[in-house]
């Protein structure tokens, strides 16, 4: 016990206080976003953990056969306790509160303490420092119990059932949130949308081919329906989707669909697209799985997303819950190129009990991946077309009654249109406009004579049809249709109309009049069946995405003005009367003038977008004019800004959204917003060169500063617009003004990589050495961001290689430390003094190992680098940091060290601590060679607690192999096994119950092994535990059996293996409920039928009322 104190007291202790470290540095942050302050909690707890463990230790309240475990626990914490202890020594090199007078790049870069890789970095290793300890309190809890003659009790019944009730309704509020956080596409949106439009009786004749009835029966899981451009795909699609929505009675049954949308790329990202397929498998479930509950408690609190594999892992997962699930996709072709490739092989990926339908044109990379999947054509039937021209018929007042006048023209119409659409119903919509346009019946009856049979030639009789209009509606209609089609993000109606409003001022108009607005039905109508308004987003849009593409390839001769009319029409909205006293006061202003003013938003954040080319010196003269007003100009960033901060949580995370908002925007972008910002610095910022020139001409001043005290020159180079510094340069522009954070503009051209600006700005003479308030210089910038061509340029223009930021870096440290290994040798190549350590003492080696730069601590040692001995202290971190299954540097490093000193003994054990985190060959080369530094059944009882925490087998085997003796530590190894059930890790729980792990054993929720395995529906892993002797009838605290588990997950086998064990059915939890009554009230269809197989007596008439319901869901069950 003494060396247990001795060893544990002290590395406990350091956890304490480097828990109380962080959360003094982060708690100092006043009015701190939820990000930190759950961090803060989520530390505090481990902070608890540790006082608790602490406590039991120094009180001597460990019974020897619980020590070892308990040591364990402590020994496994010890490299996250250094790792920690690393970054509060980190984010203390930050000066507080001062981080916002470092803050540069319109708050896209934050310092280190609020970089998502940081608190990332933070919140996993306090994660798995609970996860660990919670290992050390699992054994003082199973120590407790096997002391103590009474059972383990929560609380009484009633309190149970309050809390129970609590509880649900906290997870019904969870629940939602979960949904909503797993994709932000709404894919049901769209089928309401596609399914109204669709013509009632079309359609029908897919459900009745073979190719769709094998499909649906799971004869062949994949179904590739291709067709033409506007054959009714999408229609079809959203028909198919309906009838699985009629037909799906049974929860065991899983639907999900997507459609995907040529002018939606930016947001159908991958990701995006199979965590909504999650979303809608997590609907059809019912329940809200543990692994998606996990997801979103790892990523939510961050505002972040999981990556395309996790999503993918997730969805497999759900996949596997239910006996079959329909996945319907439709229009793969309109997927971004890059995203269809990788979104057809995760679907291929796919079990077989997915049943895949997908439609697409005919292109290459789409025909040969479903090459060997069934394929279906789709052509609209002749019936389904002349269905749907009828319709379309009598919603034309004109043509009704033409129809009625002449018996025959229905008829005509119809056979004509159905001949002419050749099996597309988007040439038969088409077709129908024109026809709409004819004043009489002869000249009706002319033009179906002539109709065109070719996509093309429809569009430009479309076309030509628009512009043959009078000349006000002809020119409504190009403008909309321009606007349409140049716009960089999609419009709504009232943009549209705000947009068009505009365009017909008077000269000298500068007052919008209400009155001026087109009316929304006339924007459609003009434009002859080439837009639509979707009645859900409220977006005006191409009927098809042909139109969109026809548009795009024939832009300059038929909108040969549009970017510089849109552009016009932006700077005169932006010139608006209403704008004119600058931007609001307050947030509350703002959206009031945003909700009147509805394209606002859209030409403050896109006016540059549009320039395009030269302009003529009309719009020119326009632009210069909203540039040199302050006014308007302020009104406009104002707006921008605020639009940049409310989208920055998709750039980085929630805490850098809400502090840039709250520091920047009200801070001294207010202030600057306030006093006016020259236009002549953004300008400069977006490249352009002759307003730039026009504006010096008129009298602007060259120098003078902007937004964060950035001049023209800053501007330009920082966004790497080589001639309008040239431009600059030449007229005499200052290289060393410095801005509000010290940086001259050759500090920032440097620090985004532009070379030939970089050579501009030398050129002329600028200071290479200049420094930055916060000591760094452009050769630190360079190394920071790894621009190696940009360190050796300016290494042959004389940088000064020694200069140190304010927390001692080098260029050479920086390189180490952020794993540049050519950059590393490059300096070294150009004698870069070695033998420097930051202000904490740290030496190059050491940096570049505490990082996990494995290249870089090769090459050191490779280089010679060695460790003195007065770096013995950071011996021990940096073992630790060069462990990550990396064989050729622990041979290294111990050959380097193979003094090893036996106080040195805590380094072994740490990187025996990170090699069992799954390279066994570490393992056994670290047993070979460092054990005996360290006392063996300490070194290897830790190693056994982590691999089998981790779920590494084979290193648990390998360790039992040698002669670890688990069974003297029967509560330690009992905590493992019930961790290693709960993850379904059946290798490892056969280990631990073949070296003495009690198979009823509890962790501190009342948890028993079985229960936990059950619920991660790990079947082998059950069967063995009921092998074991498992008690069958075991309850969690709130009185649920494992049998009630297993019904409400409706899984079948489970269920089987309970039975067969002698589960009793008839056992009731806490609210009266059987297992019986849990399937059917979820549709378990098949787990109810074996649990009536059973013989269960009729359903209890208190529970009659409650279950009538739940059996109307088989009555048309499969």
């Amino acid at each position: 016990m003494a060396e247990l104190v001795g060893t544990a007291v002290g590395a406990i202790s350091l956890g304490i206080q480097v828990c109380q470290g962080l959360v003094e540095y982060y708690g100092s942050w006043k009015d701190a976003p939820k990000d930190v302050a759950r961090m803060c909690q989520s530390i505090r707890s481990l902070e608890e953990m540790l006082n608790a463990v602490h406590a039991a230790v120094k009180n001597n309240a460990i019974a020897s056969q619980a020590e070892s475990g308990v040591q364990s626990g402590i020994d496994s914490c010890t490299t996250s306790i250094a790792e920690l202890q690393s970054q509060l020594i980190k984010v203390q090199e930050i000066n507080g509160p001062n981080i916002w007078s470092k803050v540069h790049g319109q708050g896209r870069r934050l310092l280190y303490p609020f970089r998502e890789s940081t608190l990332l970095k933070l919140n996993g290793i306090v994660a798995e420092m609970r996860e660990n300890l919670s290992f050390a309190l699992d054994v003082l809890q199973l120590q407790t119990a096997e002391s103590s003659t009474e059972k383990l009790d929560y609380v009484s019944t009633q309190v149970n059932s309050l809390s129970a009730f609590i509880q649900s309704h906290h997870d019904d509020q969870e629940s939602t949130a979960i949904i909503n956080w797993l994709s932000p596409l709404n894919f049901f949106v769209a089928q309401n949308d596609i399914l109204r439009r669709r013509q009632v009786g079309t359609g029908e004749w897919l459900f009745e081919t073979p190719e769709f009835e094998a499909w649906l029966a799971g004869t062949d899981r994949i179904l590739w329906c291709s067709g033409q451009p506007g054959a009714g795909k999408t229609i079809l699609a959203s028909s198919i989707v309906n009838k699985l929505q009629i037909q799906q009675s049974s929860r065991d049954v899983g639907l999900a669909f997507a459609y995907c949308n040529y002018k939606e790329h930016d947001i159908q990202t991958l990701a995006n697209l199979i965590g909504s397929l999650v979303q809608q498998l997590v609907q059809c479930h019912g329940s809200i799985p543990d692994e998606i509950r996990v997801l979103y408690t790892q990523y939510s609190s961050r505002n972040t997303r999981p990556s395309e594999d996790e999503f993918s892992r997730a969805l497999l997962s759900l996949i596997g819950k239910f006996s079959h699930v329909y996945l319907v996709v439709d229009a793969l072709d309109e997927c971004n190129p890059k995203t269809r490739s990788r979104f057809i092989e995760k679907l291929q990926e796919l079990p077989t009990n997915l049943r895949l339908l997908c439609t697409s044109r005919h292109l290459g990379d789409i025909q040969e991946a479903f090459a060997d999947a069934a394929h279906l054509e789709i052509q609209a039937s002749d019936s389904d077309v002349a269905l749907y021209v009828e319709a379309q018929i009598l919603q034309v007042p004109k043509l009704v009654k033409f129809c009625k006048k002449a018996g025959d023209l229905q008829g005509t119409i119809v056979e004509k249109l159905v001949m002419k659409a050749k099996g597309m119903f988007l040439l038969a919509e088409l077709h129908l406009e024109s026809l709409k346009t004819k004043t009489d019946i002869k000249s009706l009856r002319k033009a179906l004579d002539v109709l065109p049979d070719k996509l093309e030639k429809t569009y430009d009789d479309a076309l030509e049809r628009i512009q043959r209009q009078p000349e006000d509606e002809s020119k409504l209609a190009m403008r909309v249709l321009s606007w349409i089609t140049h716009a960089v993000r999609p419009l709504k109606v009232e943009e549209i109309q705000h947009a068009i409003a505009v365009m017909n001022f008077d000269p000298d108009d500068t007052t919008l009049d209400e009155e001026g607005l087109p009316d929304e039905a006339e924007l459609i109508t003009v434009c002859g069946g080439s837009a639509v308004i979707d009645q859900d987003s409220g977006v005006i849009r191409l009927v098809h995405y042909t139109t969109q593409d026809y548009f795009e390839r024939h832009r300059s001769k038929i909108f040969p003005t549009a970017q510089a009319d849109i552009l016009c029409a932006c700077i005169r909205y932006l010139s608006l009367d209403p704008f004119g006293n600058g931007p609001c006061a307050t947030d509350s202003d703002l959206r009031k003038r945003q909700a009147r003013f509805r394209l606002l938003e859209y030409a403050s954040c896109n006016w540059e977008n549009h320039v395009c080319g030269e302009l003529d010196d009309t719009v020119e003269e326009r632009a210069i004019q909203f540039l040199n007003n302050k006014s308007l100009l302020s009104n406009a960033i104002q707006v921008r800004s605020i639009e940049f901060l409310e989208n920055i949580s998709t750039l980085s995370t929630e805490i850098q959204a809400r502090w840039v908002y709250a520091h920047l925007y009200r801070g001294f972008w207010g202030d600057k917003l306030r006093k006016g910002v020259p236009g002549i610095t953004i300008a400069a910022e977006f490249g352009f060169t002759r307003l730039v020139d026009k504006m010096l001409k008129q009298g602007n001043s060259i120098n003078e500063s902007g937004i964060q005290g950035k001049t023209a020159l800053h501007e330009a180079a920082r966004n790497g617009h080589e001639a309008t510094v040239e431009l600059l340069l030449e007229r005499g522009a200052n290289t060393e003004a410095k801005d509000e954070n010290g940086r001259t503009a050759l500090s920032w051209a440097v620090q985004d990589g532009y070379e030939a600006i970089l050579q501009l700005l030398l050129n002329k003479g600028a200071n290479i050495d200049a420094k930055a308030h916060n000591g760094m210089t452009a050769l630190l910038w360079a190394a920071e961001s790894g621009l190696e061509a940009i360190v050796q340029l300016l290494l042959e223009n004389g940088a000064d290689m020694e200069a140190t930021s304010p927390n001692g870096y080098t260029a050479l440290l920086v390189a180490g430390s952020e794993g540049y290994v050519s950059m590393v040798q490059l300096l070294l190549q150009n004698g870069a003094n070695t033998e420097v350590k930051d202000i904490f003492g740290r030496p190059l080696l050491f940096l570049a190992a505490q990082n996990g730069h494995k290249a870089v601590v090769h090459l050191l040692l490779e280089e010679g680098f060695e460790m003195k001995e007065q770096d013995r202290d950071a011996i021990l971190l940096m073992f630790s940091a060069a462990m990550d299954g990396d064989e050729a540097a622990v041979r290294l490093l111990l050959e380097k060290n193979s003094d090893m000193k036996e106080q040195d003994g805590d380094a072994i054990l740490l990187m025996f601590s990170r090699a069992v985190d799954g390279d066994e060959a570490d393992v056994r080369l670290l047993l070979e060679k460092g054990v005996s530094v360290v006392a063996r059944d300490r070194i290897e009882m830790t190693g056994l607690l982590l691999a089998a925490s981790k779920g590494h087998a084979a290193i648990v085997q390998l360790l039992l192999e040698r002669g670890v003796d688990a069974r003297k530590n029967p509560t330690v190894v009992s905590a493992m096994m019930i961790k290693a059930a709960s993850e379904g890790w059946e290798t490892i729980v056969r280990l631990m119950l073949d070296n003495g792990a009690d198979v009823n054993a509890k962790n501190r929720q009342g948890m028993a092994a079985l229960l936990l395995a059950i619920k991660k529906e790990a079947i082998p892993v059950v069967q063995l535990l009921l092998e074991g002797g498992a008690n069958v009838e075991v309850k969690d605290p709130n009185g649920n059996t494992a049998l009630v588990y297993a019904a409400q997950l409706g899984n079948g086998a489970i269920v089987q293996l309970l039975l067969e064990k002698g589960a009793d059915v008839e056992v009731e939890d806490q609210y009266g409920n059987t297992a019986l009554f849990w399937a059917t009230k979820l549709g378990r269809k098949a787990v109810t039928q074996l649990l009536l197989g059973e013989g269960i007596p009729t359903v209890e008439e208190k529970d009659a009322s409650r279950m009538v319901a739940s059996w109307g869901g088989f009555e048309h069950g499969g």
